[in-house]
This record gives structure tokens, C-alpha cells and sequence, in this order.
């Protein structure tokens, strides 16, 4: 999974260096293009962040201890009928190869779920990486404390060294091409608003005959919650993960309190709450309850 400190960089969306009249964050314009792409099956920040768990060999022989202690846990959490306790338990022992195979099944039921987020996620980076290549889209960088932008000259993106930027939506202009992904010398990724929109018509494609992308219509204030930020761990999770989901904050009020959930309760689990979000919780983010 991907790392706790790149995964909560993807839920501060409020921490993001700020859009300006020509340009736009990397990270708002990957969300745009996956919105683009894959409609209401695009999870934001869900897709960017999933990873498929690495997957266990065909035999447990010549297999190593870590390896080995991960099919055990998977077993002792998702197949309690088989009787396992937890590791370092005086009746804890070796698995047996039938359980071994049990162990890839669960890995297997693991992929399955999560495959589509990573392929979707997989699309919007191959439309960037192709928009960027070809001179469609217009990317540069600036400095994380400031100042202006520098343009990215388009042959940057002619690489297969690409994941590492979209982890924290920076680069080092002075290796383009280098395996970090922050640090000294890292600048923030930017696009510019007019290539962006431009390479977004391109990839809309109507289901009707309307031959332009929808445009959002003005909405009234009260057909959104106005979020309300709790003290506790578990409704600050509930909170984060609203706003990982709804980055602006609004939350359309025709959602029910249950599609708001299934939408949210990955991220809670991310972030450390196994149960998921609670009704109750949800109902206090979005102030109606105390």
C-alpha cells in the first residue's frame, strides 16, 4: 500500500499549493482528467492511491519468513473458519500448503477488488503522460516556497519514469528523470488551465448528441452540507475522508446518508478505523447532529 505520509498527501487537498489564473495543480488536473475519463466511476483519490497487493508465489517453498508471515495474518483476518491464532500465540505454527493456497485465494479476491481502481487510475496517467509527450497539454514547475512558473519542455514526459511524480506532484528540474519524488531541489507540478481544457474536450466523449462537455450549473448554497470539522479521532477520519471524496467541501444534499457512506468508508478504513464510518459521525461532519 502506498506509504501513510503520500497517502495523507492526497487527503489535504486544502494543503495543495493554490491554482492560479493560468494554471493549474497537478494533482486538481489528474482529477479532472479521471472525471473526464470515467465519469461517476471515478473515486479521486481512492483510484490515484490503490495498489494491487503483491501477490503470493504458486508454493510456499523457498518462500521467506516475511512472505510467509504475511499469508498467515491474511488467513488469521479473512478466514477465521480456518481456526489460526494470531502469531506469537503458543498455538500459533506453519501453514500447511493447503492453507497456503487458501492464503493466494484471499490475495487473489484482494486484486480482483481493488483492479479496478488501479486501471482507472492507470488511464488518467496514461492520458496525462500522452497530453504532455505531444505537446497537448502544457506542463510546468515552481518552486514549493513560490515564484514563477518555468515551462517543462514536452520531451520530460518521454519517459517510463513516471509514478514517482504523481506521488507527491513534484519533480527535481534538475533530474527530470530521477527516482525521487520530494525533497531539496523538488518543485510542484503545474498545467495550464487553457491546454488542460482543450485536451479534456478532446477526450470527452458524448453520449448524445450534445457536442459539449457538460458544464456545471450554478448551484444553490442550500442544495449542498456546509461541513462542520468534530474533535475525536474517528470523526476527524470521517471528516477527512468527506473532504478526500468532495475536495471543495460540497456535498450535494440528494445524497443519501448511505451513498455517502459507501463512498467514504475506504478512506476511513485507510486511515486506521477498520469498523468504517458510522452514520452518526457522517450525520455531525455534515451538521445535522450534535
Amino acid at each position: 500500500m502506498m506509504a501513510d505520509h503520500l497517502f495523507g498527501f492526497w487527503l489535504k487537498s486544502n494543503d495543495w499549493p493554490r491554482d492560479t489564473a493560468s494554471h493549474i495543480f497537478l494533482a486538481r488536473a489528474m482529477d479532472s482528467i479521471g472525471k473526464v475519463l470515467f465519469g461517476e466511476n471515478w473515486h479521486g483519490v481512492l483510484d490515484i492511491t490503490s495498489e494491487l497487493p503483491p501477490s503470493l508465489p504458486i508454493s510456499m517453498r523457498h518462500t521467506d519468513i516475511s512472505t510467509r508471515n504475511r499469508a498467515y495474518d491474511l488467513l488469521v483476518k479473512h478466514r477465521p473458519d480456518r481456526g489460526l491464532t494470531p502469531r506469537g500465540t503458543s498455538r500459533s505454527r506453519e501453514l500447511c500448503e493447503e492453507e497456503w493456497s487458501a492464503a493466494r485465494d484471499v490475495v487473489s479476491e484482494q486484486r480482483a477488488a481493488v483492479r479496478p481502481s488501479v486501471d482507472r487510475f492507470k488511464g488518467v496517467e496514461q492520458a496525462l503522460l500522452s497530453g504532455a509527450e505531444s505537446g497537448k497539454i502544457f506542463t510546468a514547475f515552481r518552486s514549493t516556497d513560490g515564484g514563477q512558473f518555468t515551462d517543462m519542455p514536452a520531451w520530460w514526459w518521454n519517459t517510463e519514469k513516471i509514478s514517482n511524480r504523481f506521488l507527491r506532484c513534484q519533480i527535481n528540474p534538475r533530474d527530470p528523470f530521477g527516482a525521487g519524488f520530494a525533497g531539496k531541489d523538488y518543485c510542484w507540478i503545474f498545467v495550464t488551465h487553457e491546454s488542460l481544457h482543450t485536451y479534456l474536450n478532446g477526450l470527452w466523449k458524448p453520449t448524445s448528441e450534445v457536442s459539449e462537455p457538460p458544464t456545471p450549473a450554478l448551484a444553490d448554497p442550500g442544495s449542498y452540507y456546509d461541513l462542520v470539522p468534530l474533535p475525536g479521532k474517528k470523526q476527524q477520519a470521517v471528516f477527512s475522508a468527506i473532504k478526500s471524496v468532495w475536495p471543495d467541501g460540497r456535498v450535494p444534499r440528494l445524497l443519501s446518508i448511505a451513498d455517502i457512506e459507501k463512498q467514504i468508508n475506504p478512506v476511513v478504513k485507510r486511515l486506521g478505523d477498520p469498523g468504517g464510518a458510522s452514520a452518526d459521525n457522517i450525520r455531525r461532519a455534515l451538521g445535522l447532529k450534535k
